[in-house]
């Protein structure tokens, strides 16, 4: 005699259950490894239960189970290597090129006084590493930031969001300029769709030396303006504003003036130290990258990715 549908039901259920957590655990790797890697293991051990108590196959040739345990442990195997635990490093290297002639790397706005770094985060795997979101912060204040190449859906903020959105007025002419950001030591953060397997995400930046005593400062009255004295012209003119971070404990800051000042500026300033972290997603894992890079000094251009 049959057994009852509603058994051959539950049976079917049962054997679809461990697959299921497996796949669900698989996909919330992706924001949480270990909120993810537990439940796969646990389908894991749910298809191992089913291969050795499941009524039916017990009634049938035990090589028959010997071989279901063995096609689980093959994709327990496969698991493990390939997606639980699988490298998926995001090498990082700087390399200060110094001041540019007759160049204009990453279509900015380069000046006399401003020196390139080049920074490469090299995908050397052969999987694509996705969400890319880091943070870049030379030790020298950066004027500007781009990329070389042409990956896609790339972008930069600088760390705090600062918008220059002041002006300088000269209360005597009448004369007002904008004022824009010259440069900032908080650092820039990166946003990447996607650096493909076996491929580099190419960025530059212009470094440059700030005077540590700069123009003299004014006052900032409402709606943003800033009145100057007399004898200062708007666009020669430049203030900073500080920015305290509580959380790591120090101040940046931001260097904002007219974009044509060149006073504060000091030229030929590399950096030796690059901080870099934030998070990527890799193998299918999100993975968080924190690290000093070390600025190699290069006496010529990298060349360029077009």
């Amino acid at each position: 005699m049959s057994e009852p549908s509603e058994t051959s039901a539950l049976g079917v259920l049962r054997g679809i259950v461990g697959p299921g957590v497996i796949i669900t655990g698989w996909q919330l790797m992706s924001s949480s490894f270990l909120g993810g890697v537990c439940p796969a293991y646990a389908g894991f051990a749910i298809c191992l239960a089913e291969c050795i108590w499941e009524p039916w196959l017990v009634r049938r040739p035990y090589q028959l189970q010997v071989f279901g345990v063995g096609i689980i442990c093959l994709f327990f195997d496969l698991f493990t290597i390939g997606v639980a635990f699988v490298r998926a490093p995001l090498d990082v290297s700087a390399f200060g090129i110094g001041p540019v002639y007759n160049l204009n790397p990453g279509a900015l706005d380069w000046k006399p006084f401003y020196n390139e770094l080049d920074i490469v985060f090299a995908n050397q795997s052969d999987m694509p590493y996705e969400n890319i979101n880091i943070l870049v912060r030379p030790d020298v204040p950066v004027a500007g930031i781009a990329q070389i190449g042409n990956l896609p859906e790339v972008s930069f903020r600088d760390r705090y969001g600062i918008v220059g959105n002041a002006s300088v007025q000269n209360l005597k002419t009448n004369e007002t300029t904008k004022a824009v950001i010259l440069a900032t030591d908080a650092g820039y953060n990166v946003f990447c769709k996607e650096i493909p397997a076996r491929s580099s995400l190419q960025l530059v930046m212009e470094t440059v030396g700030i005077k540590p005593s700069p123009p003299p400062s004014g006052s900032i009255l409402q709606g943003g303006q800033m009145a100057v004295p007399s004898y200062a012209r708007p666009q020669d003119f430049s203030f900073m504003q500080a920015v305290p971070d509580v959380v790591e404990g120090k101040t940046f800051h931001y260097w904002l003036g007219s974009k044509d000042v060149t006073s504060i500026f000091v030229p030929n300033v590399t950096p030796s130290i690059v901080t870099v972290r934030g998070s990527y997603l890799g193998g299918h894992r999100q993975r968080e990258i924190g690290q000093d890079v070390s600025g190699k000094r290069m006496a010529d251009p990298l060349p360029r990715v077009r």
